[in-house]
């Protein structure tokens, strides 16, 4: 129902009570049109029903309350009345429609029975409060309740179990019900459903938190003042602009202290006053008439309290209307335009000083008429790159200065940026000059005249031959360093696996050396055990390589004359390269020493000889020298990483059929091989590139396809205190005969350590934990001479274990051992020098030898 239509029946109803109260003798008190008309014509209806009560008995009534409840019912808005006993009385048409429940259900209801179709219970409502008023009962249960005209009650609130159980928003009105003496008879309270205007509400708070949130979070500095000029908004990036904080200024009309130091109209004032005839007076020469929103304005001005001695400002400002047109306020927009100003100043300034400017680019700047292509400018860098002076330049051509083919090059492509009308862009031109080669990268476009068409060529040309160099140098720097993360990929592979890995093959080294211990060599099973024992021996050593060649490997380097170690090994080398190739060795004198692993010196030159094997066709020669050398700054072209200083030089060369530039450039990559497939694994020469890295040394290859290949290798010179090489053992293994703690998690490895230790004559004591083991040293009688641990455990690591041990067993002497690689033992504190250490899987052999080493020690 529109409000046109209730309007409309509240007129029809009015009329109809007013007819029967004039009737009945009385005149009604109705309120004018507004707010109270309902309340009002309530109150003449309940006049009516005490008029017909005073009737005598004999007078047939029923004609007059039919007439009253026909009222009642017409009325658009839901209304119930109760007597003072708290009973229902009337109950209409709409407050049918609105509850779900009959007029015939709520007559004669009482005790807060009428309020159950709102609330789902029975509870005092605002008709209650309007009989017996209770302040309390008012705050817990109404948003609020204010009161018209003294005796009129009026609430709004959500009402849950309304139609039906729906819910609605509703106003309600409420007041006494007095008869014609003026005693309290009961109360009448008209409803009407408010939903839509309370979503509307809701919407329109919704609109203006957003706005405001938009107008807050611009980042365009602005402030809102509203009809009274008091600020209402002055958001974030004005704080920011300003220096005033949103809360000094919102409800101030200080608006313009923080632009001009002091109280006077902004724009914004002016167009709320309409005082247009003004602005003049104050923006003199500053201002103009939006073009974009009708009734706006826009300016620029000086701001002296803005920024570090003011700023030149931008803005606009415009009035903010309601529906009708009423002015309800205005916003200001600023926009900092200082620089602006200053360019448009500096602007004259370049233009007398272009010349200059062109003069002391670093980059050779020319330009030639359009027609015959001559040089009409140079500036000084152009006359510096091509070493001629400026009047030599001028009015020549491109044909005067450089090769015929050249210059037709160039010419072609200056009519082509003519004709084009676009900028070319040539990255790279060879120019002789009397500086010799130069290579330049050129950009030409073309001049046009006031008729837009080409009358000049201008060109910048950047001489990057340094920068070419430069990349070409970090073209080499990124190839090594995507080697390097390649190589740590691997190693992280690598070091992944090695545990795991070689704790299962000392179990098959280990049991392979005590059953080849066992059986007679004539045996046919000694011939299996030694192909089993060199099948482990080969996976031990291709886990060597991946570590090494990762830089991960445990080593325990020593002070080694490196001509004395290549001696050693010159007998397994011969039998290794074979008898068609001859091994030249070539020793230099007074070698200084290097600090190393003996173990990595094998491998290095035990790859690099198998490589030069294989690069052999028949029969041919692999050299191996050594020399001292004095590297000085000039080794970091070749190796940014070199740092100069002494190192000695070894070096394998042979006249095999040598290797392309696309195969060194691959060359230590892992897993690259030029070998068929099932002949080599890739490593071998990765492995020599990360032992050589580990040692801080660098490597260089000269190769090319016919004429073999030379490795050298630079190892620094060791400055330190000189140690001499240890003398091997004997053949056999030494035996012993003291009492060892074995601690091992691994099953499988602890029983194979005991039995070797056994097998050599030692007393083995074994444990699967560090605590066991604690326990099992406590209770032994007699002394433990050595503790043989795993580094990594549960719970205790080794190192912890040895020094919980020797408050037990002061003399012990510890061994440590791990499958691990060297990072992860590292982080165990058992890499220091001073600690005795064997890496898995061993030998029997070399645990004996390690034994022996460690007890003897003093």
């Amino acid at each position: 129902m529109t409000e046109t239509q209730k309007q409309s029946r509240i007129d029809r109803i009015r009329d109809m009570v007013r007819e029967a109260l004039e009737d009945e003798g009385s005149s009604p008190l109705f309120s004018t049109k507004g707010e109270d008309e309902i309340d009002s014509l309530a109150v003449s209806i309940h006049q009516l029903i005490e008029r017909v009560k005073l009737r005598k008995a004999d007078e047939p009534l029923w004609d007059s309350y039919k007439t009253l409840d026909e009222i009642i019912d017409a009325l658009p808005d839901a209304i119930f009345a109760i007597d003072r006993s708290g009973k229902v009385i009337a109950w209409n048409r709409s407050m049918e429609q609105l509850t779900q429940v009959s007029k015939g259900e709520m007559i004669g209801r009482e005790r807060y029975e009428y309020a159950i179709p709102f609330y789902g219970r029975a509870r005092p409502l605002l008709i209650d409060l309007a009989l017996l008023p209770d302040d309390d009962y008012e705050k817990d249960h109404y948003n609020y309740v204010f009161r018209k005209g003294g005796a009129i009650l009026y609430a709004e609130a959500y009402v849950p179990s309304a139609y039906g159980g729906k819910g609605a928003y509703l106003s309600g009105t409420a007041s006494k019900l007095r008869d014609s003496s003026g005693k309290i008879i009961g109360a009448i309270e008209s409803l009407r459903d408010i939903t839509e205007r309370k979503r509307t509400e809701e919407a329109l708070r919704n609109s203006e938190n957003l706005l405001r949130n938009i107008l807050d979070g611009s980042p365009i500095p602005q402030f809102v003042i509203g009809r009274d000029h008091r600020v209402v908004m002055w958001n974030k990036a004005l704080e920011k602009y300003s220096g005033v904080r949103a809360e000094e200024m919102v409800g101030t009309d200080g608006q313009s202290v923080p632009f001009y130091g002091k109280k006077r109209p902004t724009m914004a004032d002016l167009l709320i006053d309409g005082a247009v005839e003004k602005i003049p007076l104050l923006y003199e020469g500053k201002y103009a008439k939006s073009v974009l929103v009708d009734g706006a304005y826009e300016g620029t001005d000086f701001f002296p309290e803005i920024g570090d001695g003011g700023k030149w400002l931008y803005f606009t400002a415009s009035t903010i209307k309601d529906s009708k047109g009423n002015i309800l306020g205005a916003v200001e927009t600023l926009e900092d335009v200082t620089e602006h100003k200053r360019a448009e100043e500096m602007l004259k300034e370049r233009e007398e000083f272009l010349s200059s400017i062109i003069e002391n680019i670093p980059n050779m700047i020319f330009i030639k008429d359009s027609r015959e292509l001559k040089f009409i400018r140079f500036n000084r860098a152009g006359e510096h790159l091509l070493g001629y002076r400026r009047e030599e330049l001028i009015g020549k051509s491109d044909y005067d200065f450089f090769p015929r083919e050249q210059a037709d090059f160039f010419l072609k492509k200056d009519r082509e940026v003519l004709e084009s009308g676009q900028l070319y862009d040539i990255p790279e031109e060879l120019v002789e000059s009397k500086s010799g080669t130069r290579i330049l990268h050129t950009k030409k476009i073309p001049i046009p005249d006031r008729n837009g068409k080409p009358a000049y060529l201008l060109g910048i040309s950047e001489d990057i031959t340094e920068r070419k160099r430069a990349e070409e140098e970090q073209d080499k720097l990124r190839a090594q360093f995507a080697q390097a993360q390649k190589m740590e990929s691997i190693g992280r592979l690598a070091g992944g696996v090695a545990h795991d890995f070689n704790n299962m093959l000392g179990v098959i080294i280990g049991y392979t050396d005590l059953a080849f211990s066992r059986v007679d060599p004539a045996h046919p099973v000694a011939a299996g055990l030694q192909q089993i024992r060199k099948a482990a021996e080969r996976s031990a050593n291709l886990t060597r390589q991946l570590l090494a060649f990762a830089r991960k490997q445990t080593i325990v380097p020593k002070v080694l004359d490196l001509n004395e170690t290549l001696e050693s090994m010159l007998k397994f080398l011969r039998r290794l390269i074979g008898e068609d190739i001859d091994l030249i060795w070539q020793p230099g004198n007074g070698l200084w020493p290097v600090n190393m692993d003996p173990s990595q010196i094998d491998q290095i030159l035990a790859n690099l000889c198998v490589n030069a094997r294989d690069a052999i066709a028949g029969i041919g020669n692999i050299t191996i020298e050594t020399e001292n050398v004095t590297l000085g700054e000039s080794c970091r072209a070749r190796h940014p990483d070199c740092v100069p200083g002494d190192y000695v030089l070894l070096a394998v060369s042979d006249d095999g059929f040598g290797m392309s530039g696309e195969i060194l450039e691959n060359l230590f990559e892992p897993f690259f091989t030029t070998k068929e497939s099932g002949k080599g694994t890739g490593l071998g020469l990765a492995t020599v590139y990360g032992i050589v890295k580990q040692n801080n040394g660098f490597i260089d290859v000269d190769s090319q396809e016919g004429n073999g290949s030379n490795f050298k290798i630079y190892l620094p010179r060791y400055k330190g205190r000189l140690e001499g090489l240890q003398e091997e053992g004997p053949e056999a293994p030494p035996r012993g005969h003291e009492t060892i703690l074995v601690v091992e998690d691994e099953e499988a490895i602890l029983k194979m350590n005991i039995m070797m230790l056994q097998e050599l004559g030692y007393t083995a004591l074994a444990s699967s934990c560090p605590d066991d083991a604690l326990r099992i040293a406590g209770e032994h009688p007699g002394e433990i001479h050595l503790l043989l641990t795993d580094v990594v455990m549960p719970r205790m690591n080794g190192l912890e274990l040895s020094r919980s041990l020797l408050s037990l067993h002061p003399k012990v002497k510890c061994l440590f051992m791990s499958g691990y690689p060297a990072d992860v033992i590292a982080q165990h504190g058992v890499l220091d020098k001073s600690l005795n250490f064997i890496q898995k899987p061993f030998s029997l052999r070399s645990l004996a030898v390690t034994l022996r080493g460690v007890l003897e020690k003093k």
